[in-house]
């Protein structure tokens, strides 16, 4: 009891072994206090120490906090192969630790 789930975040690799997508989701009353980008940087620095050369993501392209803090993060914003209501999101995961 007393504990609130505010969100989530995961990364899963490629067979590879050299790139991995993550997904970040937050509740609403819990987004824009910082903690999206607490969770994104613990996951790129335990994906860079598990191996993972590179890391991308989807965010949808009407999310513009989200993509804010993707560039402020060092990511790439690209079309996706999705439609025009996605975009990819691509950052190089070498020196983030």
């Amino acid at each position: 009891a007393g504990e609130i789930i505010a969100g989530g975040a995961r990364f899963a690799g490629d067979p590879d072994h050299d790139c991995c997508e993550f997904a970040v989701t937050l509740v609403d009353d819990w987004q824009g206090l910082g903690l999206g980008r607490r969770l994104m940087r613990k996951l790129m620095r335990v994906a860079e120490a598990m191996g993972y050369r590179a890391m991308y993501g989807y965010v949808l392209a009407g999310n513009a906090p989200m993509l804010a803090l993707m560039r402020r993060l060092g990511f790439r914003i690209e079309d996706s192969s999705e439609g025009p209501r996605v975009k990819l999101v691509v950052r190089d995961l070498q020196g983030v630790s």
